[in-house]
């Protein structure tokens, strides 16, 4: 957790002076089952605020986790994943807190199951 928090202040610092993207993976690793995950918090609230002018896109993906239901083979065929793109959000507009409930909120909403 150390490491992970200095390489997440360290993105958040590019970030920042370079006005680059990097993407995120709130829940840590990927359900079995299409139910997300509760968001880690920690990370999230380290990148914003680091990162005051960045925007977030948020984005629901359902029915990713039956891509590698049974690990890496065999791959099912005829997987059909959506994709929900919400609206950006700057994270400068919103407390780190406040933002990452909002962030979960909106993601969840959308994911199919």
């Amino acid at each position: 957790p150390r490491q992970a928090a200095l390489e997440i202040r360290k993105i958040a610092k590019y970030v920042q002076q370079f006005n680059r993207s990097v993407v995120i993976f709130p829940e840590g690793t990927r359900s079995r089952t299409g139910a997300p995950k509760p968001f880690k918090t920690k990370g999230l609230q380290t990148l914003f605020k680091y990162a005051p002018d960045a925007y977030v896109l948020p984005l629901s993906i359902s029915n990713s986790w039956k891509l590698q239901r049974w690990g890496m083979f065999p791959i099912p065929m005829f997987v059909r994943l959506n994709f929900y793109v919400h609206p950006a959000m700057k994270v400068s507009e919103y407390e780190p807190l406040q933002l990452v409930e909002i962030l979960e909120t909106a993601i969840v909403s959308k994911i199919e199951s």
